[in-house]
């Protein structure tokens, strides 16, 4: 078993199939986890940034992480 976003292109183009369609793994969250007390730096947002990208690309989509980084102090 493998994540759906491993293999984008390959279910894209056909070069493999998905099997169990019918069943989801549980969800899990996904933190970015800052120093406290700090901005967070270029480098840790475009990171961030880059990860919910890469996530809002696929059917589980992003859920607060860019309302929490938003609030970040």
């Amino acid at each position: 078993m493998a994540s759906e976003w491993i293999f984008t292109e390959e279910l894209a183009a056909g070069q493999v199939c998905e099997a169990l369609s019918d069943w989801d793994m549980p969800r899990l969250d996904l933190w970015a986890v800052l120093p406290g007390g700090r901005h967070a730096g270029p480098k840790a947002r475009a990171f961030i940034a880059f990860v919910e990208e890469q996530l809002a690309s696929t059917r589980y989509g992003v859920g607060r992480a860019a309302a929490a980084l938003e609030g970040a102090p």
